[in-house]
């Protein structure tokens, strides 16, 4: 996991969680809360494949990217108000960051900071012994002109 109720509720109010994730009551609903954190964990993952996941150590910067991703999954149930003085808008331009930042860790362009991902900590990094043969070519176009 990547981040927790704790880490949401130091992003925002209380009262802008509540008015995102609560029931007809009041009461924080949880499940939805969860649902925000674990569809954010699964978008970072898809990101950084190039890594042996889950990893063991998080790193700072992947936490606060997670609480940016999942308030924005928590806040898009009830739509979003696009205009640039809204809250709602700064969680979009976060979400948007978030996931350029992701982008270039996807592409090799930036590195996770204190995660390995070269040598048998790694599912991917290293050279690889993979080698590719086949058998030798049958039909060619000069073999095959005139046909």
């Amino acid at each position: 996991m990547y981040c927790t109720l704790a880490d949401l509720q130091h992003q925002v109010r209380q009262e802008v969680l509540e008015r995102v994730a609560s029931d007809e009551n009041g009461q924080l609903q949880l499940d939805v809360i969860e649902y925000g954190i674990s569809q954010a964990a699964s978008e970072i993952d898809s990101y950084c494949c190039r890594y042996k996941l889950p990893l063991k150590n998080v790193p700072a910067v992947l936490q606060k990217y997670c609480v940016d991703m999942a308030l924005f999954h928590i806040f898009s149930r009830q739509g979003f108000n696009f205009s640039e003085e809204s809250e709602d808008y700064v969680i979009y331009i976060r979400y948007k960051m978030a996931i350029e930042y992701l982008t270039k860790v996807a592409k090799g362009v930036v590195e996770l900071p204190g995660v390995n991902s070269g040598g048998s900590d790694s599912s991917t990094g290293g050279t690889s012994n993979l080698r590719i043969a086949s058998n030798k070519r049958l039909f060619s176009r000069e073999q095959m002109k005139g046909y």
